[in-house]
């Protein structure tokens, strides 16, 4: 699993870009809450579990929206999830 950071510039692409289909049934799909979301994500996990039907959702909450998730957390999603959803939603 690659762990992406926002930091920094995407260099220019030339030509037109296709965006791959998602397949999350049978995967491991973290998902980072940020706690300030209300339903949101509870109901994007939901949705996703019955829709999608991944193996597995691992669903972890922020205790503080504005600080970034802790390395350790971030580690272990990457070690165990095929995807992960960081969601910000107000």
């Amino acid at each position: 699993m690659r762990v992406l950071s926002p930091v920094g510039q995407r260099p220019a692409v030339e030509g037109q870009q296709h965006r791959q289909a998602v397949r999350v049934s049978g995967e491991v799909i973290g998902i980072i809450d940020d706690g300030l979301s209300g339903a949101y994500l509870p109901h994007l996990a939901a949705t996703l579990q019955q829709a999608a039907e991944p193996a597995k959702v691992i669903y972890w909450t922020k205790t503080n929206g504005g600080a970034p998730a802790p390395l350790s957390v971030i580690e272990q999603l990457a070690h165990e999830c095929d995807a992960v959803i960081v969601g910000v939603a107000l």
